[in-house]
């Protein structure tokens, strides 16, 4: 992921007489840090010197790394993430001076640092330094960092314009690519870079905008998006002037367009050959899409009650994708419709997952059950109306062997690691299998009994989900189906799970 700024830049060889403030990067320190945070201390480190020993430890308590006992400090753990030390230095220097144009804002900042004289002839002149800006890392002779602080000119200077370069500032990861290396850029001119990517995006492009506080873009409209891109949730190459943006994630944030998203992404996956109810439909954009960032935190509330529609497909979609699905809708509203076998076996009378186990004891014998399979395809999604961990307690309590059995692929879902580490805290063990869903696209639970056969029960949603939380609303139904329906080319959905266990 990146968003980068491509500029060509202004050089200047400055060597003079400086006072130079900077941090240098330290990493013996911070090796010494680690050592002592594994329990050795400074006296080992180095032999029982005393001298030298006392010396260090002296540094590094009133540098405030350590305390007094040879204990790294909060401070001392900062220095080993960015092992960066202040000093200063006076002599004669070639400073590499960059200048760059960020519309009507001009930055010169150090790049380089040498401690060398070049053998080139040079103009003699007065420079001031005074309006440069630090705190940037810079390249230190041949293979050091450093971060300038401040620069002090003390005499006259002798100077030479070198090549112009190209330089990218990359304004996510917060670093600038030279010649002589790839450095972080300072906290003043990251700023200044993120308010002109910015502008450049507000001014030449219609349908996102730059969120520069997350780093994303913010969809106005899905019109312009590649298809690819809005499932994926990214931009994945785009070019506005001067600034790129690579794999940069979006995000919506109104009610509007994300049902405009949600007919979109449906879309996607009916002419990916798959098919859906309506149900099945919500349960896709709850578990698939509103488990995402793709959809801003500010109104995923205002659309945990929403619902598919036949109609809404012709109203939020283009005429030229509505007409290429019009016709598989049809048949689906037609073949698709269970509301005949909802009553069958009586579980949509259930309320509840006590209610749902009273019926299944009569079906299948809690003694009679060796393991419980649970098949689903979204058991731990971060989705406010899961309550899987709620549906396996229940079942725990009359099967007490259960497997589940996760279907979804990896990034498909985002899951919630909280209902993963709860599941597993009860015993419960996973199987993951992306491969199950390429073939069988319902929910399924399978009791494998004692005398090693089997009964399965188709279910309709996802169980975690089969009961509205707020009304206890029945969103599905289990319904009992022969071992022969859960074998699709040739392959058992039993034999694949047996598989891994």
């Amino acid at each position: 992921m990146g968003i980068r700024i491509n500029k060509q830049v202004s050089i200047q060889s400055i060597e003079s007489r400086f006072e130079l403030t900077f941090k240098r990067e330290r990493v013996d320190i911070a090796k010494l840090l680690k050592y002592l945070k594994q329990g050795h201390s400074i006296d080992s480190a180095f032999n029982y010197s005393k001298s030298i020993a006392s010396s260090i430890r002296k540094m590094l308590v009133d540098e405030r790394l350590i305390d007094t006992q040879d204990v790294v400090t909060p401070a001392g753990e900062e220095f080993i993430n960015y092992p960066f030390k202040v000093e200063t230095e006076r002599g004669i220097y070639n400073l590499y001076l960059a200048t760059v144009q960020f519309g009507l804002e001009k930055v010169m900042f150090v790049i380089r640092m040498e401690r060398k004289l070049s053998n080139d002839e040079r103009t003699q002149e007065s420079v001031n330094l005074g309006e440069i800006y630090v705190a940037n890392e810079f390249s230190l002779g041949q293979n050091e960092v450093g971060v300038m602080e401040k620069v002090d000119n003390r005499s006259k200077s002798f100077c030479m314009a070198m090549p112009n370069e190209s330089v990218v500032f990359d304004i996510v990861n917060g670093t600038y690519e030279t010649s002589f290396g790839t450095f972080k850029m300072g906290e003043p001119i990251l700023h200044i870079a993120k308010k002109y990517a910015t502008k450049v995006i507000e001014e030449n492009v219609s349908y996102f905008e730059y969120n520069s506080k997350e780093n994303s873009v913010v969809i106005k409209s899905l019109d312009d998006f590649k298809e690819e891109d809005l499932v994926n949730g990214v931009v994945s190459k785009l070019t506005v002037s001067d600034v790129e943006l690579v794999n940069v994630p979006f995000e919506i944030n109104t009610v509007t367009v994300a049902k405009q998203y949600a007919y979109f992404y449906l879309y996607t996956k009916l002419e990916d050959g798959n098919y859906y109810t309506l149900d099945e439909m919500n349960e896709v954009f709850q578990n698939e899409v509103l488990s995402k960032n793709v959809i801003d935190e500010s109104i995923k509330d205002s659309l945990l009650d929403f619902s598919f529609s036949m109609d809404g497909f012709e109203k939020n979609l283009s005429a030229e994708k509505y007409n290429k699905l019009s016709y598989r809708l049809k048949v689906m509203k037609t073949l698709l419709n269970i509301e005949a076998i909802k009553d069958s076996q009586g579980f949509s009378s259930a309320k509840n997952y006590v209610d749902i186990l009273k019926l299944l004891k009569e079906k299948v014998s809690p003694a009679e059950v060796d393991s419980l399979y649970m098949v689903m395809g979204y058991a731990f999604a971060r989705n406010k109306k899961n309550n899987m961990v709620d549906c396996v307690k229940n079942f725990k309590q009359q099967y007490s062997n259960i497997v589940i059995v996760n279907k979804s692929g990896e990034g498909k879902v985002n899951e919630d690691q909280s209902i993963k580490d709860e599941i597993s805290a009860l015993g419960v063990h996973t199987i993951n299998k992306s491969s199950i869903d390429t073939l069988f696209h319902d929910r399924y639970l399978i009791f494998e009994l004692k005398d090693k056969t089997y009964k399965t029960f188709l279910v309709t949603c996802e169980i975690g989900s089969l009961f509205n939380i707020e009304t206890n609303e029945t969103k599905g139904t289990l319904f009992e189906i022969p071992n022969t329906e859960v074998v699709k080319n040739g392959k058992s959905l039993i034999n694949m799970i047996k598989e891994d266990r």
